[in-house]
């Protein structure tokens, strides 16, 4: 005998194609409403959780099998609908059936299909505890259908992969640590950061240069001190991302600019072994923002990037010892400059009000 579910939820997903592609999770609204009629006007997730979701995903992975899924365009948006109505802890019983057709729409060639299997795959590891996602293998197996894009040049498969990544990397290798007692092997997140930094270097376009550079701090927070593997060819990232203005609010600058700070709170040991380094691709780019010597732009984005040097030249200060003779040497021998002198001038002074 077929269940009440399936026949209800059988119905609304035919009333659903009835009505196009573009009647989203009609399969799931109208089992879940005509089950909470029944039920008297209960609670939709009380409902939902307890009582259509086994028969609605069955009916769901019917529909969406590798032969016939893209014939049923209202399953896939039903599925990713339905898991989204699940939380933590009631998502964890119900993740073999929803991983595989997550797994099958980011395979899928279409970009559209990608970003929404990603979404779905964020959604799930987020509301699933890291010890169930590898069990079996699964975070490694989330990883591996994944990574392969991270050679894609679409703005919006980089945004929703990368916020998969980062929630999925600690899943995989654990939280980062502060203190390093002996040398260990690159992970995974080395392999993604080591990529992302490539991807950055060699690409052209200005929109997909700042969509990379936006994640940029985050793989730092989760690498911590081991950046310190990658510093040589962060800081020729740094140089790229900072001699061109973006022409959008300059947020590809001022990213670079936060990660490059973040990079030195977390590698503090290293840096001074490239103090002149950075010194030197600071106040190049107050030199190019402040073209006029005479003048400080009053642009509130150039402003903001000014003081965003101000704050990475205090950090610096902090990384290295000495650093306040050298800053003032500087002064005196950047003349009348005034956008130099600014910068310069409030680490000083950030400095002294930190001591």
């Amino acid at each position: 005998m077929t269940s009440p579910y399936v026949s209800m939820a059988t119905k609304a997903e035919e009333t659903a194609e009835s009505r196009g592609p573009n009647s989203i999770a009609s399969i799931d609204n109208e089992a879940v409403g005509r089950e909470r009629e029944k039920d008297g006007g209960r609670d939709n997730n009380m409902v939902f959780r307890g009582g259509v979701i086994k028969s609605l995903l069955l009916l769901l992975r019917s529909r969406l099998t590798a032969e016939s899924w893209k014939k049923q365009p209202t399953a896939k948006h039903a599925l990713i609908w339905t898991l989204r109505q699940l939380k933590h802890p009631h998502l964890s019983p119900h993740i073999n059936s929803f991983l595989p057709p997550l797994l099958m729409l980011v395979d899928d060639h279409e970009s559209y299909h990608k970003t929404l299997g990603l979404s779905g795959l964020t959604h799930l590891i987020s509301n699933t505890d890291p010890t169930e996602l590898r069990w079996y293998g699964r975070a490694d197996v989330i990883y591996e259908a994944i990574k392969s894009m991270l050679y894609m040049r679409e703005e919006a498969i980089i945004h929703s992969l990368h916020s998969c990544l980062i929630i999925l990397l600690p899943v995989i290798e654990g939280p980062p640590t502060t203190t390093v007692t002996m040398p260990t092997k690159p992970t995974r997140t080395d392999e993604v950061f080591r990529i992302l930094l490539n991807n950055i270097d060699m690409e052209s376009k200005i929109t997909l240069r700042k969509a990379y550079v936006g994640y940029v701090g985050s793989y730092i927070d989760l690498l911590g001190i081991y950046t310190a593997r990658h510093i040589k060819q962060f800081l020729r990232v740094v140089v790229e991302c900072l001699e061109y203005p973006d022409y959008c609010g300059e947020e590809t600058r001022m990213q670079t600019l936060k990660a490059l700070m973040m990079l030195m709170k977390h590698i503090w040991p290293r840096v001074p072994c490239h103090k002149s380094e950075i010194i030197k691709i600071l106040l190049k780019l107050v030199s190019d923002l402040c073209p006029q010597e005479d003048l400080i732009p009053s642009k509130p984005e150039i402003l903001r990037q000014l003081e965003l040097v101000s704050e990475c030249l205090s950090t610096l200060q902090l990384c290295c010892d000495n650093m306040e003779d050298v800053y003032r040497s500087l002064q005196r021998d950047c003349g009348g400059h005034r956008g130099l002198q600014f910068c310069l001038e409030t680490s000083l002074k950030n400095m002294e009000c930190r001591q």
